[in-house]
């Protein structure tokens, strides 16, 4: 993973001069350099020092909220690995591939997914500042949120990158609405099923019918794995 500086201008989302060809005809693209609207939070490496301590439990949590669907104006390929970890741990340990926009004063402070790693595993303490920003960012996909990254990300961004990159409500957001909802409806049914197979409720051709509490048990697992999979955090 790139190596930043903390509070440093982040330039790892400029975008170069190209020419997209495909289509009736190529299509120029203009160079993007927005740095100086980017501070950099978390980028490390295992060659650089950094500072050290606990982060604010309150801070911890709403970074974790902020990671689970952030806006991102596009979306770099690769993985983020720790570089910290040693390499066996970095085969099987987290990977992350999003990036955490917090808007400043005039500026988006922007973290790797995998800030979080390096909070709880390594102890990393980023600047009081942007624990300041954590706190008081608006949800991602929010009105509020996003009306303030357009007054701060340059117009050519949203130019080359459609306004479908400002959106209010994002497709992760709307994937986890409907694991929620899918895994509560497992749960009742699961429930309904489970209490009439071990006949305890009565009222149904399913009543003191083994193979039912089987199938609602089953059923519960399942409306639980999606409850844990639409709102875990991801480290």
């Amino acid at each position: 993973m790139a190596y930043y500086i903390d509070l440093s201008p982040c330039d790892y989302f400029d975008v170069p001069e190209q020419v997209v060809r495909g289509g009736a005809k190529p299509r120029a693209i203009p160079a993007i350099k927005w740095a100086h609207r980017l501070r950099a939070v978390g980028w490390l490496d295992d060659t650089h020092p950094f500072t050290r301590g606990k982060m604010p439990a309150a801070v911890r949590a709403k970074l974790g909220d902020l990671s689970r669907d952030p806006w991102e104006p596009c979306h770099p390929l690769g993985w983020h690995t720790c570089e910290l970890c040693s390499s066996a741990e970095q085969e099987s340990g987290p990977r992350g591939i999003k990036n955490i926009f917090v808007p400043g004063d005039g500026f988006l402070y922007v973290a790797p997914e995998m800030i979080l790693h390096y909070i709880e595993r390594h102890d990393y303490l980023p600047p009081p500042e942007f624990c300041d920003a954590v706190s008081a960012c608006p949800q991602p996909g929010s009105r509020s949120y996003l009306e303030t990254v357009r007054a701060i990300v340059p117009p050519e961004v949203f130019q080359v990158f459609g306004e479908d990159s400002l959106r209010l409500r994002s497709r992760g957001t709307l994937m986890r609405i409907a694991l929620n909802v899918s895994g509560v409806l497992f749960l009742l049914v699961g429930c309904v099923w489970f209490l009439q197979g071990i006949n305890i409720l009565p009222g149904s051709f399913m009543t003191g019918q083994t193979k039912w509490a089987v199938y609602g048990g089953l059923l519960l697992v399942a409306g639980i794995g999606l409850l844990i999979s639409a709102n875990r955090r991801r480290i």
